[in-house]
């Protein structure tokens, strides 16, 4: 039970990290296109 318990914390620490590396990735993307479009 305790095994599991902590498999599926893991598991949505890991999604959640990763959702947020995707957020930020996205953010950063979205930043930087703005920048060259306001440049050009």
């Amino acid at each position: 039970m305790r095994l599991r318990a902590v498999d599926v914390m893991d598991g949505r620490v890991l999604i959640g990290v990763i959702g947020v590396l995707l957020l930020a990735a996205a953010a950063y993307e979205y930043m930087l296109l703005q920048g060259l479009a306001s440049a050009a």
